[in-house]
């Protein structure tokens, strides 16, 4: 069961966490009036059913994308401070059920000591990790979205094999990557490298060894079929990250930026609003909202670089 608190006009007292949670959300609603709306429930079930009501809720909103904390949280000198199991088995259920993407949110906050855009005087830095599929292309559009902000500045960094590669599926993702090159062009926030590896073990090396460039890091969860991650899955201790979103929760990451790991949903038919739940047949991506084409005749920032560690060839190059 879900009961809705109604808005209040004046902040709680803080002397309990709910409050502050509730006070936040408040205050990010006043900054963000007419763009954002808060909401807040008391959930009055058992966590093994809290799955039900978060597709419900996401089914009567008509939500586009739901985002969820993961299981383990940090401590502000980077370890691990607590982990919540019951929230494990939730976000695992809601892969399966929700009737819209989701986003699970690896909060490394406490760690680089990075604050709210809202409080940001200097440009927040996004890294988009692109290896193929429909999960990237969804983290992709998302990134392309936050690139919007006048304080936020994107970079898409896509994997590639050494060698060539011209599956239809690699065809594809080039051409919205390239719709997204032509509609960021002219926004010098907007920039796109290329790292070719030569294996799975150079890309999770080339992942692991991401420096504190960037604030958040968007990446899909699922990868079917790349021959980039043969042999990686078998290391993966959470299977609902994906493998990149594993390597960067591990220990083993240099970075302490926050991860968003994306997942698209696609679904068929009509959703059970008494349940909230995806009819089992879905096929249907749940795409984002085209952009409108912007004429220049600037393009955004392009790099090339190689793993040198897995190829005799030169190390990088620009254009």
């Amino acid at each position: 069961m879900l009961l809705a608190y109604r808005p209040q006009r004046t902040l709680e007292p803080t002397s309990s966490c709910n409050n502050q949670i509730s006070n936040a959300f408040q205050q990010y609603e006043r900054q963000n009036e007419g763009k954002a709306s808060v909401q807040v429930y008391t959930n009055m079930s058992h966590f093994d059913a809290m799955h039900d009501d978060v597709c419900r809720v996401a089914a009567d909103k008509r939500a586009n994308f739901i985002i969820l904390p993961f299981h383990k949280q940090w401590a502000i000198d980077g370890t691990v401070e607590a982990v919540n199991r019951p929230i494990k088995e939730m976000n695992l259920k809601l892969l399966e059920c929700v009737p819209c993407s989701l986003g699970i949110l690896i909060d490394r906050g406490p760690i680089d000591g990075s604050s709210s855009i809202l409080n940001h005087k200097s440009i927040y830095r996004v890294a988009v990790l692109f290896i193929g599929g429909v999960d990237d292309i969804e983290s992709l559009a998302y990134g392309a979205r936050m690139v919007k902000h006048e304080r936020v500045a994107v970079t898409v960094i896509r994997f590639l094999l050494l060698g060539r590669d011209t599956s239809r599926e690699r065809k594809h993702e080039s051409e919205t990557i390239e719709f997204y090159k032509k509609t960021n062009s002219g926004n010098e926030r907007f920039m796109y490298q290329e790292k070719l590896v030569k294996d799975g073990v150079g890309l999770a090396e080339s992942i692991r060894n991401m420096d504190n460039s960037y604030d958040l890091i968007l990446v899909g969860r699922s990868h079917q079929h790349s021959p980039l991650l043969f042999g990686l899955h078998e290391w993966s201790e959470c299977p609902e990250l994906g493998v990149i979103g594993d390597l960067l929760a591990s220990p083993d990451a240099k970075t302490t930026a926050s991860v968003l790991v994306v997942h698209q949903q696609k679904m068929t038919g009509k959703i059970n609003t008494s349940t909230g739940q995806v009819p089992q047949n879905r096929d249907m991506y749940v795409h984002d909202e085209p952009f409108t084409e912007r004429v220049s005749d600037h393009n955004p920032s392009v790099e090339i670089s190689i793993d040198s560690e897995n190829s005799p060839m030169k190390d990088s190059y620009y254009r």
